[in-house]
C-alpha cells in the first residue's frame, strides 16, 4: 500500500511538472513575440535616424529566455547534464551582464570550471537519443511516449517490471548503470533508490541502424538511374 501511494504521489507530480513547463513555454514564447515588436521598433527609430537601441537589456531578456527554455529541459529530462546546463546560463548571465565586480567574476569563472569538472568526471553520461522516465512508468505511458509496442506479456505492467525480467532471464542483478536490449531497444538504469530501479533510460538501437542505412544510400555511387550493388 505505502508503495502504491508513492507511486501515484510521484505520477502527480510528473504531471505537474509537466504542466507548469508548459506556462513556462507559453511565457517564452509571449516574452519572444514582445522583444521582437520591441526590436522591430528600433528598427524604426533608425530608419528614422533615431538612434537609441541599446544591445545590453536586449541580450539581458534573451539570455532570461534560454535559461527559461534550459530549465524546462532539465524539468524534462531530470538528468545531472541538463541541470548543468541551467547552472552554465545562469553563471554566464551573472558575469556578462549583471556588471560583477572583480572578485564575482573571479567565482563565476571558478564556478563553471567546477561545472566543467563534476560534467566531465562525476556527472552520469546519457545517450543523445535516449530518453529517461520514471521507473513505475506504465508500458501503455511509455508506449505513447516512446512509441513501442510493449505489452504485460514482455515482463509485466509497468516499465521497472519489464527491466526487471530482462534482468532475472539474464541471471542478473540490478544496480546503477545494468544495461540490457530487448526489442530493438537498449534499457539502463539510470538510478535506483532504497534499492529499488527509480529511473530508466530507454535508448532506441534501430535509430542509429537507420541513420547508417540512409548515410550508405546517400554515398553509394548512381549509374543509369540504378545504385551500384
Amino acid at each position: 500500500m505505502k508503495q502504491y501511494f508513492r507511486s501515484r504521489v510521484s505520477r502527480i507530480a510528473s504531471y505537474l511538472e509537466i504542466a507548469l513547463s508548459g506556462l513556462i513555454i507559453l511565457a517564452v514564447l509571449l516574452a519572444g513575440i514582445e522583444i521582437m515588436v520591441s526590436l522591430y521598433g528600433h528598427f524604426w527609430d533608425i530608419t528614422h535616424r533615431i538612434y537609441t537601441f541599446d544591445i545590453q537589456p536586449f541580450l539581458k531578456h534573451v539570455i532570461e529566455l534560454i535559461i527559461a527554455v534550459e530549465f524546462v529541459k532539465m524539468i524534462s529530462k531530470h538528468t545531472p547534464e541538463s541541470t548543468i546546463e541551467v547552472l552554465f546560463f545562469i553563471i554566464a548571465r551573472k558575469i556578462a551582464i549583471d556588471e560583477p565586480k572583480y572578485y564575482e567574476i573571479v567565482l563565476g569563472v571558478v564556478a563553471i570550471c567546477a561545472l566543467l569538472i563534476v560534467k566531465r568526471y562525476f556527472a552520469q553520461k546519457t545517450d543523445p537519443n535516449g530518453v529517461i522516465i520514471e521507473a513505475n512508468t506504465t508500458l501503455g505511458e511509455m508506449n505513447a511516449i516512446l512509441g513501442t509496442k510493449f505489452t504485460p506479456d514482455d515482463g509485466g505492467r509497468s516499465a521497472r517490471d519489464l527491466v526487471l525480467h530482462l534482468i532475472r532471464e539474464e541471471g542478473l542483478k540490478p544496480f546503477t548503470g545494468l544495461e540490457v536490449s530487448y526489442k530493438q531497444h537498449r534499457f539502463k538504469i539510470y538510478s535506483m533508490k532504497e534499492l529499488e530501479i527509480d529511473a530508466i533510460e530507454v535508448i532506441p538501437l534501430a535509430s542509429r541502424k537507420e541513420v547508417k542505412s540512409f548515410w550508405r544510400r546517400m554515398i553509394q555511387p548512381v549509374s543509369d538511374g540504378q545504385p551500384k550493388n
